[in-house]
C-alpha cells in the first residue's frame, strides 16, 4: 500500500520536476555562456555581473534551493570584504545570487569547476591559487590587498571563507587570519542550512572594523563569534587547514 501511495510523488519528482530542472539548468547555462562573451567583448562590467548573478539564481532554482535572506546586504564605498562560514560548495552561489555577485578567493581546480573559474569568475577579478605552492600562497596576500583597495572592484566585493574548508552544519571552526590582516571593514555573513541543501538561511550582519587594540587573530575571533551567533552554530578551535595537510600526508603515504 505504501508503494502504491508513493507512485504519484515519485512521478511528480522524477517525471515532471527533474526534467524541468534539467531544462532550466541547461537553458541558463547556454544563456550564460552566450551573454558572457558579449559582455567581455564590450568590456561591460555591469553585464558580466548581471550574467553571473542570474546564472547563480538559475542554478539555485534548478536545484530546488529556497533561500531566506535575513538582514540587509551591505553596500559600502570604502574598502571591505565579505566573510562567511563555509557549509558547502553552494555558498558562493547563495551569496552571488543576491543583489550583486562577488569576486572570490579559492583554490585552483580542474574539471567543470576549473572551467567556470577560467570562464566566469575570473571576469569578476577573482583570485585563485595552488594550495601546494608556498610562493603562490604568499603572493596571494599582496594580490588580495591590491584588489580590496581598488575602487573599481567594489561593485563585486571579495567574499572570503576563512575556515579554509567546508564544515558541517553544526560548527564554526578556526578562522585563518589572512582576511583580517588587510585592515579593512569586514561584512560578516552567517549561512545556515536547516536541512540537507534546502532551505537555507543567509544572515547579513553589521559590518565590522578592526579595533585599535586588536590584532588580526583577535579581529578574526570577534567576527567568527558574530557569524556563529547569527547562524546558531557552535564555535570550536579546530584548524581546517590541518585537515587538508593530513589528507595530503595520507595521499602521499598511499602512493
Amino acid at each position: 500500500m505504501d508503494i502504491i501511495s508513493s507512485i504519484p510523488s515519485a512521478f511528480i519528482r522524477y517525471g515532471i520536476l527533474f526534467p524541468l530542472r534539467c531544462l532550466s539548468l541547461s537553458t541558463s547555462t547556454v544563456a550564460f555562456f552566450t551573454a558572457l562573451p558579449v559582455a567581455v567583448t564590450f568590456k561591460s562590467d555591469k553585464l558580466v555581473s548581471l550574467s553571473v548573478k542570474y546564472y547563480c539564481k538559475a542554478i539555485l532554482l534548478s536545484l530546488g534551493v529556497k533561500v531566506n535572506y535575513i538582514g540587509n546586504k551591505p553596500t559600502l564605498d570604502s574598502p571591505h570584504v565579505f566573510v562567511a562560514n563555509h557549509t558547502s560548495y553552494l555558498d558562493y552561489i547563495l551569496l552571488s545570487a543576491h543583489q550583486f555577485p562577488h569576486a572570490v578567493v579559492m583554490a585552483r581546480h580542474g574539471g567543470a569547476l576549473g572551467f567556470l573559474q577560467n570562464n566566469g569568475l575570473n571576469y569578476l577579478h577573482s583570485l585563485t591559487f595552488d594550495r601546494s605552492n608556498v610562493t603562490e600562497r604568499k603572493d596571494l596576500s599582496e594580490s588580495l590587498r591590491k584588489h580590496v583597495k581598488a575602487p573599481e572592484n567594489r561593485g563585486n566585493p571579495m567574499i572570503i571563507f576563512p575556515e579554509g574548508t567546508c564544515v558541517n552544519n553544526r560548527y564554526v571552526i578556526r578562522f585563518q587570519k589572512g582576511a583580517f590582516e588587510l585592515g579593512v571593514k569586514v561584512c560578516p555573513v552567517g549561512i545556515k542550512m536547516t536541512r540537507w541543501i534546502t532551505p537555507v538561511d543567509v544572515i547579513y550582519c553589521e559590518p565590522q572594523s578592526p579595533k585599535e587594540d586588536e590584532d588580526a587573530v583577535e579581529y578574526s575571533d570577534r567576527v567568527k563569534e558574530i557569524i556563529a551567533s547569527s547562524a546558531e552554530l557552535e564555535q570550536v578551535d579546530f584548524n581546517g587547514m590541518a585537515k587538508r595537510e593530513l589528507l595530503n600526508v595520507l595521499e602521499e603515504n598511499n602512493k
